[in-house]
């Protein structure tokens, strides 16, 4: 870390958490809110 300039080293970071929370959030996404209730099964 000492290496990278810690401004760049926070964008990386920050980019990579958005991809990893993006990613799945639209991979397993459900139709609809009531979907993801329990009584609707």
């Amino acid at each position: 870390m000492a290496f990278v300039p810690q401004g760049a080293f926070f964008l990386a970071h920050l980019l990579f958490g958005l991809v990893a929370g993006i990613v799945p959030a639209i991979t397993f996404r459900r139709p609809t809110v009531a979907g993801a209730l329990p009584a609707s099964r």
